[in-house]
């Protein structure tokens, strides 16, 4: 099989990390892998890609890289959903059955990592302001960092960067 590789610079909030894509060419119809290298404190990315949603549309937030949709947004009662959170026309939050999913805003600028005051409270509109920074732990025990763009009753649109697991392989 032949392949290419597309290679872009991804901007994050902990530095700049540069994200390979090896796009497979031929009859296997396995999915793109990231290729993922470490930002400037060894953090590995797995996913960052802008996000926008309108009311009752959810996203999973541990989509692998080539899931430009984070999991395909769509009414999140639909089959098999696995939505870390969802947008409405009050804020963002922990998606219906996404108890292990928590969400904390971040009041200055610092890693997700060191943030405290997770919970499962959503985030108000009032707070979804453009700049605001929200950290959320997944559902599959990763941490990712939503940069909000904009966000009215309509409509909202985010930058995540969902940062890899323990158990994700480089």
């Amino acid at each position: 099989m032949d392949a290419a590789a597309v290679r872009w610079t991804v901007v994050g909030w902990a530095g700049v990390a540069a994200v390979t894509f090896v796009l497979a060419t031929g009859r296997d119809p396995t999915p793109l892998r990231p290729l993922t290298t470490p930002v400037a404190d060894g953090t590995r990315i797995r996913h960052a890609d802008p996000l926008t949603l309108t009311p009752g549309q959810g996203a999973d937030l541990d989509a692998p890289a080539y899931d430009a949709e984070w999991g395909s947004p769509s009414d999140t009662d639909g089959p098999g959903t696995a939505f870390d959170v969802i947008y409405t026309s009050t804020g963002l939050s922990r998606a219906d059955g996404a108890l292990d999913t928590s969400l904390t805003l971040l009041r200055a600028p610092s890693a997700c990592a060191e943030a405290t005051g997770y919970g499962s409270a959503a985030i108000p509109r009032p707070r979804l302001v453009p700049g605001a920074r929200i950290c959320v732990r997944t559902g599959n025990g990763r941490v990712a960092l939503v940069d909000v763009l904009a966000a009215a009753p309509g409509t909202g649109s985010f930058y995540v960067t969902t940062f890899a697991g323990p158990l994700d392989v480089p």
